[in-house]
């Protein structure tokens, strides 16, 4: 490495006014030095070194007094990162200077980033990738993020993390007291540029509101081991991973030159909330039983207006019956007592051979009548024995009809409360914790 590799603004100048100059004076940050205050052109920065070579290079490496105060381990203070911003690391220098207008926020020793407006998404119902749906109301324009539900909301602000540094981000407290869990991992790699996407679970019964302009995401930074360079200093970042991409364990080139959107990351896979995906397959067992249930009672009702029909059938044909039976009864008897009365008054105007002639004929075709009457009377008792038959018959069909639709029921209300007993079940894992299907995320 030559002395201009390392060469710093700051060489050759007492280490506070250096510094002091380095953070108030800072073309990329504002003549105040805080962040975001200026809307003036940004510059490059120093021009030692390709823009990009400060990845792997720390431009403060030179600097005894910095050296120390940035010794491995240490989480960067607001100052320290404003240092690194104007090389255009750990932040966007873009990004960086209008992020007070986004909502974005230095802090004591911290960045918090707010949500990309057009980067809200989530798999709905129908397992297909769709945009979050974005509201107004008097504190601003907010993502919505549905109760139960698995969303990825993407960061505004670029990042671009050098080989040296790491950083941790998390949910702000805000949105964690209501509810809402980061789904991923909280460390940023070394060599990390790009934007990133935060997995969110909702897990209350209600909807979240996230707001666009406001504090979202913290992110802090914190200095690796030094990035020794044994070969030589990289010229360019396909020659850093060429020279030291094995040894040095670098992040994933194929990664950082491939992963730029969420469909990137997700690789094909739709994951969603385990209690929205229940919740969907639980509405569709429910409409599920609904079809049953109606099939069911239409079933009872086509039974009973058969059975209906068939009794009043029956009845009529029994009414019938015995109308008829009646009136033979009375014709029979019409027909007997006629024949008695013509006979006696024969018998008494014949002699008597006569009349016992006639008498004896008339007791024949009466004794005959007789027997057709007792014929045709059996005749009816047998049918009528046979349409209580039927009937018994029907009512039999008929009970066994009722017995397999309340057997129907049975196992409708018992699915019901497995359904029930699946929800509850459900509901105690994602509550707990102990939900064993939960959707893995890539690592930031």
């Amino acid at each position: 490495m030559t002395p201009e590799d390392t060469k710093n603004p700051s060489d050759g100048k007492p280490p506070e006014a250096a510094n002091k100059k380095q953070i108030s004076d800072n073309p990329s940050l504002g003549k105040t030095g805080e962040a975001g205050q200026t809307n003036e052109p940004i510059i490059k920065g120093p021009d030692e070194l390709p823009l990009e070579k400060w990845l792997w290079v720390d431009p403060f490496a030179a600097n005894a007094e910095l050296k120390q105060r940035l010794d491995s381990g240490a989480v960067l203070l607001a100052e320290d990162i404003v240092r690194y911003v104007s090389y255009n690391l750990l932040i966007d220098k873009q990004d960086f200077a209008s992020g007070a207008a986004m909502g974005a926020k230095l802090k004591g020793a911290s960045y918090t980033m707010t949500p990309d407006p057009d980067q809200g998404w989530m798999i709905n119902e129908e397992n297909k990738l769709v945009k979050l749906k974005v509201e107004e109301d008097p504190a601003g324009r907010y993502f919505v993020v549905p109760k139960h539900s698995l969303v990825f909301i993407g960061l505004k602000q670029r990042l671009r993390v050098p080989f040296y540094i790491i950083g941790r981000h998390n949910l702000k407290i805000t949105y964690v007291y209501q509810g809402l869990l980061l789904g991923t991992g909280p460390q940023v790699d070394p060599g990390y540029v790009g934007n990133l996407y935060i997995p969110l679970h909702n897990l209350t019964t209600r909807e979240v509101h996230v707001y666009l302009k406001k504090s979202f995401v913290s992110i802090d930074f914190v200095r690796t081991s030094p990035l020794s360079l044994d070969h030589g200093v990289p010229a360019s970042l396909d020659e850093l991973y060429e020279k030291y991409g094995r040894t040095k364990w670098l992040f994933d080139l194929k990664k950082l030159k491939e992963r730029a959107q969420l469909t990137d990351y997700l690789m094909g896979e739709k994951p969603q909330s385990a209690m929205v995906e229940f919740l969907h397959q639980y509405k569709e067992t429910l409409k599920e039983l609904e079809k049953t249930k109606n099939e069911t009672k239409q079933t009872l009702s086509d039974a009973i207006q058969q059975q209906e029909a068939h009794a009043n059938i029956v009845d009529a044909r029994l009414d019938n019956s015995q109308t008829w039976n009646r009136i033979e009864s009375i014709v029979v008897a019409g027909i007997i007592v006629t024949s008695v009365i013509a006979m006696i008054a024969f018998v008494h105007q014949s002699n008597d051979e006569t009349g016992s002639m006639v008498s004896e004929s008339l007791n024949n075709k009466l004794f005959l009548m007789e027997s057709n009457t007792i014929s045709a009377q059996e005749n009816q008792e047998t049918m009528v024995r046979n349409m209580q038959t039927e009937l018994s018959n029907s009512l039999s069909s008929f009970s066994a009809t009722q017995q397999l639709i309340v057997k129907h029921q049975s196992d409708v209300e018992r699915r019901l409360k497995a359904i029930e007993a699946n929800v509850f079940s459900v509901s105690n894992k994602v509550v707990d914790g102990t939900d064993t299907n939960a959707v893995p995320f890539h690592k930031q």
